[in-house]
């Protein structure tokens, strides 16, 4: 199932996320795992597929750099919400756990990121 997905500037590339579910029956836990998956269009050529770890289990959405250099995927859970950062390049992507965060309630789900003109920064306002 595809939770969030958005297209890099170019138009040529795809980036989404895919929650897949470990379900058993009978008192076992649901496990959830996310991959992070990138594709060329209009062939759907998959070219990178890594695993995606959010903190929490919840809601997803995506905003792309201007560079496309980075997907910056917000998430919102009850009583947390947060930011996770995966650096988008040609010899691989790659989630960047350190640089991930999360607050008390959902402001970092409702906000939205803004990139500086040289895109070596990112903030977010909320209140």
């Amino acid at each position: 199932m595809i939770e969030n997905a958005a297209w890099l500037q170019q138009g040529s590339q795809l980036v989404y996320i895919t929650a897949n579910i470990n379900k058993q029956l009978y008192n076992k836990t649901i496990e959830y795992y996310y991959t992070f998956c990138r594709v060329q269009l209009p062939e759907m050529k998959k070219l990178s597929a890594i695993p995606f770890e959010p903190r929490f289990e919840g809601m997803f959405k995506m905003t792309i750099a201007p560079s496309d250099s980075l997907a910056v995927v917000q998430w919102v859970t009850q009583g947390a919400s947060g930011w996770e950062f995966i650096l988008i390049d040609v010899n691989g992507d790659k989630q960047i756990k350190e640089a991930g965060f999360e607050v008390d309630g959902n402001d970092a789900y409702k906000s939205k990121p803004a990139y500086s003109p040289d895109n070596n920064y990112r903030t977010f306002a909320f209140g």
